[in-house]
């Protein structure tokens, strides 16, 4: 993972290779030397080490499940697009993607994974599949610490941790510029999924160019939350995922579709409030099932000055037949109305006017 990867940077022209010494890339003792390659070519660097060191390894050329699916019977490798390299660990074989930029030990990144093409296989060659990743490997934790003030405005701070996907996305897009852009591009996201009137602005991230630490987002929270009526205050609670749209607005699909990657998201805010509003209620605890796909809590609280506000999400299963469509809209339906559920509070009369 130390070694330059071109497809983030860029390809050395032949005059530059040669005024490093090398005529030709040719093998892998050119690109160690080098200290620098495409994605194939570090990928065949590890393959070459892991033998060397005495395990049992095979290279696999993958379509990627992005761009297309694998046709065995087309005989044109251009279908195949990327390299992932099969290794035999304590007498099991392991898939590992040393070619992809920030990808964790033991992970595919996920256009490799459920993915097919020729590998290798005790000197013969065959058509394989990889393996689906577990939502277990890409999490995403989401936390904030939020004040309400008299006149409606918040005021606090979040984090937000990444494992997996999400971590190597950023921190892949983090090499196409700098923070500031980065920052930009981060804060624009978030904001299609938060309630009207709250604003997250990223301050710092941590992590960005280490592959085997969590990344860590910390971000600043203004705005303003709810709305008002004579006595009454309502106050949507899911901080990170309120105002998030259903992805699926058609009421018929004719085509499979693909999640990208299995996930977890397990959200949780503390919201304080000012002397004089008083709780009158939080949402009931809720769940939604998509029976061995995927599963949605939340669950609400309130102690004295204070509403607490969890939520976990499991995307566990990403491709579904053309014929689940309903009820994978039904779900993401639920889910979107379920993170629009609000806490009621009432105002003392001396606090009105939010």
């Amino acid at each position: 993972m130390k070694l330059e990867n071109t497809r983030f940077t860029r390809d050395r022209s032949q005059d530059e290779n040669r005024a490093e010494g090398i005529k030709r890339v040719k093998s892998a003792n050119d690109v160690w030397s080098l200290k620098r390659g495409s994605s194939d070519d570090i990928a065949l660097v590890f393959l070459s080490m892991v033998r060397t060191a005495g395990f049992h390894a095979y290279a696999m050329d993958v379509t990627n499940r992005n761009r297309d699916f694998f046709q065995p019977n087309y005989l044109d490798a251009d279908q195949l697009d990327d390299l992932v390299v099969i290794v035999v660990v304590d007498g099991k074989e392991r898939l590992f993607d040393p070619g992809e930029r920030f990808m964790s030990y033991g992970q595919l990144y996920w256009t490799h994974a459920m993915a097919s093409g020729i590998r290798e296989q005790d000197g013969k060659t065959v058509i394989g599949t990889t393996p689906g990743n577990a939502y277990k490997d890409t999490v995403t934790q989401r936390i904030a610490e939020i004040t309400l003030a008299p006149d409606g405005t918040i005021s606090g701070n979040a984090s937000i941790i990444y494992t997996g996907e999400r971590a190597v996305r950023w921190r892949q897009k983090a090499l196409e510029g700098d923070e500031v852009a980065l920052k930009k591009d981060f804060d624009d996201e978030i904001k299609s999924d938060l309630p009207a009137g709250v604003l997250l602005q990223t301050d710092h991230f941590l992590g960005l160019d280490a592959e085997d630490s969590n990344l860590m987002v910390r971000l600043k929270v203004s705005g303003s939350l709810g709305t008002a009526t004579e006595k009454r205050i309502f106050l949507p609670l899911s901080i990170f995922a309120g105002g998030g749209q259903n992805p699926f607005t058609s009421s018929h699909r004719e085509e499979p579709i693909d999640l990208r990657y299995p996930y977890l998201e397990k959200d949780q805010v503390n919201l304080h409030l000012p002397a004089g509003f008083q709780v009158e209620s939080v949402p009931g605890d809720a769940r939604v099932d998509l029976p061995q796909n995927a599963v949605y809590l939340s669950h609400a609280k309130a102690d004295g000055q204070t509403i607490t506000y969890s939520r976990s999400y499991i995307m566990a299963n990403v491709l579904y037949d053309a014929s689940e469509y309903d009820k994978l809209k039904d779900f993401f339906d639920d889910v979107s109305n379920k993170d629009r559920a609000q806490a009621v509070l009432h105002v003392a009369a001396a606090h009105q006017g939010h």
